[in-house]
């Protein structure tokens, strides 16, 4: 075969590649040409479209055979998929046994009377313990509150589910104070007072008769 049979079907570069006579005919003079022939779209799809195809036309002109199945190396990524469908809502699990009940919490009261003179008690119920306290109510201003504590080692048996409480002043100097228990029993204690308020509380809780 001539030399000019040889240069009909293909074009030597300066650079020693061989490029097909069609790419010659159109005007492409080496790589740099083809690349910004097939860069020109906009989009970056056509770019990749069109830089894979360049890929390809390059490899055909070197005589290069590409393994079956081979990846193209263009960075280029495909379409994005559709969004799949939401799954279905889970079954609700059963619903759990009830726990038993607490304990009750403490309770709270609050009772008053009239003592001898211008004083008055008040006995009061509060967090399980059980308090007397008296104020003078003449002559004006009211006096100041001062409170006992009924459940202190001076005063044993205090029930600790007590739950009410009463107070009665009865003869010339004694105040009882009464408390009721969650179940049901009444326990008792008792003071003596002086004209001017001054407490005494020796005794301790006695649990009396059950209603």
């Amino acid at each position: 075969m001539g030399s000019a049979s040889r240069a009909g079907r293909r074009v030597w570069l300066a650079g020693g590649l061989v490029v097909p006579l069609a790419l010659a005919f159109a005007g492409i003079s080496g790589p740099a040409s083809a690349a910004e022939q097939w860069a020109a779209p906009t989009s970056s799809g056509a770019k990749c479209q069109g830089k894979d195809r360049m890929d390809d036309d390059m490899k055909k002109a070197k005589g290069a055979k590409a393994a079956p199945g081979a990846k193209r190396g263009s960075g280029c990524p495909g379409p994005r998929g559709p969004v799949g469908p939401k799954g279905p809502k889970g079954d609700r699990g059963p619903k759990g046994d009830r726990g038993p009940a607490g304990p009750p919490g403490h309770c709270t009261d609050v009772a008053t009377t009239r003592g001898n003179g211008d004083l008055e008690f008040s006995a009061a119920l509060v967090n399980g313990k059980t308090s007397i306290g008296v104020r003078r109510m003449a002559p004006p201003p009211v006096g100041a509150y001062y409170w006992r504590d009924l459940t202190g080692p001076q005063n044993p048996g205090h029930p600790r589910n007590a739950c009410s409480v009463s107070i009665a002043a009865e003869g010339m100097n004694s105040v009882y104070v009464k408390v009721l228990t969650t179940a049901g029993t009444v326990y008792e204690n008792s003071c003596t007072y002086t004209a001017m308020g001054m407490l005494n509380c020796p005794s301790g809780w006695t649990a009396l008769v059950k209603p």
